[in-house]
């Protein structure tokens, strides 16, 4: 397993919407499976119930490019589930050093409390030190949600000294990831 983000293959200046797409997808994957990936650990943005923005970093845990969705596992009884459930929609924002891209995922966010992604993600983390990240009051039963993303769109951000460049891409239609 690889420490870091692997160079680009091509310049992304020289690719097309259609190439550059699944290019962050793949990123996204590797973020998942990469410690160190700049992917792994984005800002997730939200507002309260009063309107006021709400950043935290968060963990990737899993990505699905087909279904064009993101999967974060919190807390069932952290501050972020009755945010998100007030109003779903909400921001990713990933930044990775090693290829000067940032990336936005503008998502509207589902939270399941139960069901068989909820039960992978309980199985995932018993009996490891992040178990206790989601232990309920008084250290019983795991209290473990899992935010199911829905990207609606990217906006991509390469930062270069010859020139920045950026593309807004809709990731995902009823025949799988485009742009």
């Amino acid at each position: 397993m690889s420490t870091a983000a692997e160079p680009a293959q091509a310049s992304p200046a020289a690719l097309r919407p259609d190439e550059l797409l699944p290019r962050l997808w793949g990123e996204l994957q590797r973020a998942v499976r990469t410690r160190g990936h700049g992917w792994r650990c984005p800002v997730l943005a939200s507002v309260d119930a009063e309107g006021h923005p709400r950043a935290r970093t968060v963990v990737l845990r899993a990505v699905d490019a087909q279904r064009g969705e993101l999967l974060v596992f919190t807390h069932g009884l952290s501050a972020k589930v009755p945010q998100l459930r007030a109003d779903p929609r909400a921001q990713f924002v990933f930044w990775c050093d090693a290829l000067q891209w940032q990336l936005r995922a503008s998502v509207q966010v589902r939270i399941e409390v139960d069901g068989p992604r909820v039960e992978a993600a309980r199985a995932r983390v018993a009996g490891t030190p992040a178990a206790r990240d989601y232990l309920g009051p008084g250290g019983e039963a795991l209290h473990l949600a899992v935010l199911v993303a829905q990207v609606h769109e990217f906006d991509w951000l390469e930062l270069d000294p010859r020139g920045h460049r950026g593309l807004r891409l809709a990731p995902v239609d009823a025949r799988g990831p485009q742009a």
